[in-house]
């Protein structure tokens, strides 16, 4: 009886064995390509979108694991929207692939060439970037990406009040994560709405914290993003600051709102500061607390009036539920 269970269990072990290696081999040697068509259609329903996949597919088990895919579409509800959620040029990603064991995705390598993701609102506050509005939002997967480099990309909102829609454009955006006690940069070149915008900086790992020291330019404003990204593994919680300053507010308040009426600039004339914060962890509505603004209206050829507010502006959260996401 002994024997016949050993002999049970080592047939048993032998076919997840076998199984486990035609699988893997299968996935190493076959040619997605041929059948990147199939897969495409599987994962349209599986989602409820169309996805497309124009010129190629191919994906390698080892000695990388890597997956590579050219000309994707992804379609928004074809009934509310006429625009595509997001469109690939080119993408590829290198995984860790027995770091999804632990619960955490690592990211090796992540580039993505030409991307455009548009983001929208119908009038009756469906967004497309929801995919089942029944079922209540889930975790977020955690991840961490050490090296990313996305070029030519864009993103564009396009909510219920056109004055408020948003086009942010990335010629080149390079993220490296720091090793432990080493620092690293991060580099931000392009433009939103059609003002010139860089962000570059530090970036340094401590433990399970990463610390942030980067200089923003945006159009007329200039400033600083700083803090830190704490428990990394767990989820991540944000304490970051962002002090900003302009010369000529008006021509600031233009950018961040393209549909900004003339009589409204009117009232914006001057220089200006603002202090903010940014707390909270991705799963949850992050807060933004807006700690000083100072704003210099000039009056005269030689005169001016200071108007300012220190922690007089209530703290405001971004609920998840909210259609339009932050860029």
């Amino acid at each position: 009886m002994v024997k016949l269970v050993k002999r049970l269990i080592l047939s048993v072990v032998t076919v997840l064995v076998a199984t486990a290696t035609v699988l893997a081999l299968a996935l190493q040697y076959l040619n997605w390509n041929d059948h990147r068509d199939a897969l495409a259609g599987w994962l349209s329903v599986a989602i409820n979108r169309e996805l497309t996949i124009s010129d190629s597919l191919d994906f390698q088990l080892w000695p990388v694991t890597r997956l590579e895919v050219s000309g994707l579409r992804l379609a928004s509800p074809a009934d509310t929207f006429d625009v595509d959620l997001l469109e690939l040029r080119n993408g590829v990603i290198e995984f860790d692939l027995w770091s999804l064991f632990s619960g955490i995705a690592v990211i090796d390598r992540l580039q993505l060439d030409g991307p455009t993701l548009q983001l929208a609102v119908s009038a009756d506050g469906q967004a497309n970037w929801h995919f089942d509005r029944e079922q209540p939002p889930s975790a977020l997967p955690q991840l961490a990406a050490r090296n990313v480099l996305i070029k030519d990309a864009r993103v564009v909102f396009a909510g219920r009040d056109p004055r408020l829609h948003q086009d942010l454009y990335l010629e080149r955006l390079t993220l490296t994560l720091p090793s432990r006690g080493e620092g690293s940069e991060a580099v931000l070149i392009g433009s939103l709405n059609g003002a010139p915008l860089t962000l570059a900086g530090s970036l340094t790992l401590k433990d399970d914290d990463l610390e942030a020291t980067l200089d923003l330019s945006l159009g007329t404003m200039a400033g600083k993003v700083h803090g830190s990204v704490n428990d990394l593994m767990e989820g991540a919680n944000f304490d970051l600051a962002l002090d900003l300053k302009t010369r000529d507010l008006t021509a600031a308040m233009q950018v961040v709102i393209p549909g900004l009426s003339a009589r409204n600039a009117r009232l914006l004339d001057g220089s200006a500061a603002v202090t903010a914060y940014l707390r909270g962890r991705p799963d949850r509505p992050l807060a933004w607390a807006y700690g000083e603004f100072h704003q210099q209206r000039v009056v005269g050829p030689h005169s001016g009036r200071e108007r300012s507010l220190a922690n007089g502006i209530p703290e405001r959260r971004a609920a998840a539920a909210s259609p339009k996401p932050a860029l």
